[in-house]
């Protein structure tokens, strides 16, 4: 009979980058190890989420909602222990 171990996984789990995206956009891209991109998603979040729609609320659900998918299943990628670009998007 025979045995088949499962490696362990790396990384954070994948809820902790979006959890982190939730609070401030940009953040979990950082924390799956995209400094660039998080600083990019940020950036985007606060110039057409904020300015140019003048309302959070929707800046967040426009700007926000796809960067903290992208933050999850990023962050999925990396804990399966699969390797990720550093401007991997999805």
């Amino acid at each position: 009979m025979r045995y088949f171990l499962r490696k362990p996984p790396k990384g954070t789990h994948p809820l902790a980058p979006a959890l982190l995206t939730f609070l401030l956009p940009g953040v979990g891209q950082i924390i799956n190890n995209q400094v660039g991109k998080g600083f990019l998603c940020l950036f985007i979040f606060i110039m057409i989420g904020v300015f140019i729609f003048d309302n959070l609320i929707i800046g967040f659900i426009i700007v926000g909602l796809p960067i903290l998918i992208d933050a999850y299943l990023i962050g999925k990628k990396c804990y399966e222990g699969k390797a990720v670009g550093k401007w991997e998007f999805f």
